[in-house]
């Protein structure tokens, strides 16, 4: 049997991008020795594994989204990308702040007539969940009153995926990957208990009637808020691979650096290319983004039936999720909540 190997990534200072890789594991959790590791696929083994397969990647217009689309087509998959800028005849524009534009979105892959519902008629093989946000200190919310990074980041994903499980557009044998900064080892500190996640949460939907004009925010409230959506989602995925169809399989993932413009919501102008110019020697290239990815989302070790796997990307290696993710409590709880979310909106 093959061995699995690295993929080698292609950096203007490989001793830069060498060293983030030796301390990536000192920020993430434990390993997962039960997934195990993913094999690097050469483009061979990509075309196998994809071809002939239908793949939705939403927010795969920009950023990794897009690393990961253009990998897929180019292994042969007939992929549907859904974006803000997303056009026919391969994709849908989509507003995903609401809950409204995200059941609209679902709502238009259904339709036969359309481009992207004659590719999803039998259901995606795989459907890849990439849309993110940085805070927006001066517009923290969205038009339901929700804090765009828990908007987007939380509650997005959790109307899409259950919307789209009911209209019958999850393959027998899909697999969901959900790309965020899943996995972190954050302190207690940073993150807090359950009681805190719950409060945090909460705190960042604004009551009813909603107020004119909204709050605005701060950056350090809206990196901590990021922190907390990163923690919810591996709370989130996991009570998710209780309610969809047993043969649907769920993986998360940590991307790693990719430079984009996300951080402009957050930074002044100023210092956004000073950030990225920074990243830039440790970051992967799209190319080697789009194919860590693909192998682990191949990868037969992530498909844990009624449980999700999580992910560093970079490294090939599944990783287990945030502590907080085995509270079966909290889990249902958090589905609850977001449920209260979408059918409020």
């Amino acid at each position: 049997q093959r061995q699995p190997t690295r993929h080698r990534p292609e950096t203007r200072a490989p001793m830069l991008s060498s060293l983030f890789r030796t301390a990536l594991p000192l920020t993430l959790q434990p390993k997962d020795e039960e997934a195990g590791v993913a094999a690097a696929l050469t483009p061979a083994e990509l075309r196998s594994a994809y071809e002939g397969s239908t793949a939705l990647v939403v927010g795969g217009t920009r950023g990794i989204g897009r690393s990961i689309a253009s990998t897929l087509s180019a292994a042969g998959a007939a992929v549907v990308v859904v974006g803000r800028s997303a056009a026919p005849p391969g994709g849908v524009a989509a507003d995903l702040s609401t809950a409204a534009g995200c059941k609209a979105l679902v709502d238009e892959l259904s339709t036969a007539g359309s481009s992207s519902g004659l590719v999803a008629r039998n259901g995606f093989s795989f459907v890849v969940l990439t849309a993110g946000v940085w805070p927006d200190p001066s517009s923290p919310y969205t038009a339901d009153g929700v804090d765009k990074v828990i908007a987007i980041d939380l509650l997005a994903r959790h109307v899409l995926l259950t919307r789209l499980s009911a209209a019958g557009l999850l393959a027998a044998k899909c697999s969901v990957m959900a790309v965020l900064a899943s996995g972190q080892w954050l302190p207690g500190p940073v993150v807090g208990d359950a009681e805190a996640i719950k409060e945090r949460l909460a705190a960042a939907v604004l009551p009813r009637p909603l107020p004119t004009p909204p709050p605005s925010g701060s950056v350090a409230t809206g990196m901590r808020l990021m922190l907390t959506a990163a923690v919810a989602h591996d709370i989130w995925l996991m009570g998710m691979g209780g309610r969809l169809p047993d043969g649907v399989t769920l993986l998360s993932t940590f991307p790693g650096l990719l430079v984009s413009d996300l951080m402009a919501s957050t930074f002044p102008s100023w210092l956004v290319p000073l950030l990225q110019g920074a990243m830039a020697p440790l970051a992967d290239s799209a190319e080697t983004v789009g194919a860590n990815h693909a192998a682990v989302l191949a990868a037969a070790t992530s498909r844990r039936a009624g449980r999700a796997t999580y992910w560093a990307a970079p490294l090939l290696e599944a990783r287990r999720p945030h502590p907080l993710a085995e509270d079966a409590a909290l889990g249902a709880w958090l589905l609850e909540w977001l449920d209260g979310l979408a059918e409020a909106a």
